[in-house]
C-alpha cells in the first residue's frame, strides 16, 4: 500500500532580509502564502530491521540520495521516532526544480506526512509532543520547510523557520513565472 500527498508550492508576499549573521544565514521577516500548485509525493513504508530509503521521480534533476530534502526529512523522522523502515518515495514533479516556489521543502513535508500515514497502524509511534518535534525536524532540513506543516498565510521570522499562522486572505489569482534555469536558494 502507499500514500500520496499533495506537496504545495509557496510564494513570499513580502520579504525583509537583514545583514548576514555569524551562522551564515540572514535574519529575515517574510510572509509566505501556499498555493494550489503542487507536486505529488507517494510514500510506501514498511517496518524492517534496518532502514533503507529509495527515491524515484519523473524529473531527472531531482536528487535521488541524501541531498534530497524528502530523504533528509524521512531519515530524521525515523531517527527521532526510534524506528527502522524500508521507505520508497516517488516525487511526481509538476513544480519547477529550483524555481523559488519551495517545491523541495514542500516535498520534505509531504514525505513526512506520507510516512506517518504509512506507519500509523501502530498508534504508539507518534509520541506526545510530536507536532512541536515535527517543526524542529523541519527546521533542520531547511529554513522554509516548517511553513508547509501549517500552510495558508504564514509569518516567517529568524531565518524563516520560526513560523506563525496568519489569517487567510481572500482567494486571489496570481501569475507565477519561472525562468528556464534553476536558482539554488
Amino acid at each position: 500500500m502507499s500514500t500520496t500527498v499533495r506537496s504545495h508550492a509557496k510564494i513570499n508576499l513580502g520579504l525583509g532580509v537583514g545583514a548576514p549573521r555569524p551562522d551564515g544565514f540572514h535574519a529575515l521577516a517574510t510572509v509566505y502564502q501556499t498555493l494550489e500548485l503542487y507536486d505529488l509525493v507517494t510514500v510506501s513504508a514498511r517496518r524492517r530491521a534496518a532502514t533503507t530509503l529509495q527515491i524515484t521521480s519523473n524529473d531527472e534533476r531531482v536528487p535521488m540520495d541524501g541531498r534530497n530534502t524528502a530523504w533528509k526529512m524521512v531519515a530524521l523522522a525515523l531517527e527521532a521516532l526510534a524506528l527502522t523502515a524500508e521507505v520508497e518515495i516517488n516525487i511526481e514533479k509538476r513544480l519547477p526544480v529550483q524555481g523559488g516556489l519551495g517545491a523541495g521543502s514542500a516535498n520534505a513535508v509531504a514525505a513526512l506526512v506520507g510516512l506517518e500515514a504509512e506507519l500509523k497502524a501502530e498508534a504508539t509511534i507518534l509520541p506526545p509532543g510530536w507536532p512541536a518535534r515535527r517543526l524542529e525536524l523541519a527546521a533542520q532540513v531547511g529554513s522554509d520547510v516548517p511553513l508547509f506543516l501549517i500552510g495558508g498565510v504564514i509569518l516567517g521570522l529568524d531565518r524563516g523557520q520560526e513560523v506563525y499562522p496568519l489569517p487567510d486572505f481572500e482567494p486571489t489569482w496570481c501569475v507565477v513565472a519561472t525562468p528556464e534555469i534553476g536558482v539554488s536558494t
